[in-house]
């Protein structure tokens, strides 16, 4: 693959993530300038730009717990936890040991692909959780005639809600456009400066996703004051 790169004149890379990061590194990166889309796999050292799964979960506790809600159930589906490397879940563990006691934690749910609607329609009915952070679109997978829909019976956050076909979803917009812009920026940068192959302690850029209010979500808990 490096020598057909070369015979056809490619300078610069861009990276996709990795299928099957188990695999080893056999590409020779020294004839290129690259960037990888997302951390590479460990034995590859190159330069990376990615979202911030971990920080973005983190934002929508923030907002649910300003709301006085604790007990929040995360949705995903298929193998997006390789994708992101776990950040997402492990975020949401992270929150869930902080604000919930164990014996009140909503397991995740992990949607596969065969009966998508029936499983998040039994998880919800099951485990009734006051909100649900969700990586995958949730509105298409509710029948028409359940009761069992946000924001009424429950707080719905988006990671990405962009992708969302129900208008005004609370959410997380990832940045999309940001991750492309920096990818290229970095690409550039590179290039000027002449530096090829793999780097001896590479750099990575994480994009933090931005918050966008909707109306998903419950409204904040006010306390009163006493005296």
């Amino acid at each position: 693959l490096s020598q057909v790169l070369q015979a056809r004149g490619i300078r610069c890379v861009i990276l996709a993530p990795a299928e099957n990061e188990a695999e080893t590194n056999e590409m020779d990166w020294t004839p290129f300038t690259v960037v990888s889309l997302e951390p590479p796999a460990l034995d590859a050292r190159l330069p990376h730009a990615g979202l911030s799964h971990y920080n973005n979960v983190l934002r929508c506790w923030h907002e649910l717990s300003y709301r006085g809600i604790t007990r929040v159930g995360f949705i995903s589906r298929g193998d997006s936890h390789e994708f992101t490397q776990g950040q997402g879940l492990a975020a949401h563990a992270y929150q869930q040991s902080r604000c919930c006691p164990p014996h009140d934690r909503i397991p995740d749910l992990n949607l596969s692909a065969d009966t998508p609607a029936d499983q998040l329609c039994t998880w919800l009915q099951t485990h009734r959780p006051v909100a649900v952070i969700s990586s995958e679109p949730i509105h298409p997978l509710l029948p028409k005639t359940s009761r069992l829909k946000p924001p009424d019976q429950f707080s719905y956050v988006s990671l990405d809600v962009l992708s969302e076909e129900a208008a005004d979803v609370s959410g997380i917009d990832p940045g999309m456009d940001r991750l492309g812009e920096t990818v290229v920026e970095t690409l550039n940068q590179l290039q000027q400066r002449g530096l090829t192959g793999q780097a001896p302690s590479p750099v990575g850029t994480q994009i933090t996703g931005i918050w966008r209010d909707g109306s998903t979500l419950a409204e904040p808990v006010v306390l009163a004051k006493s005296g």
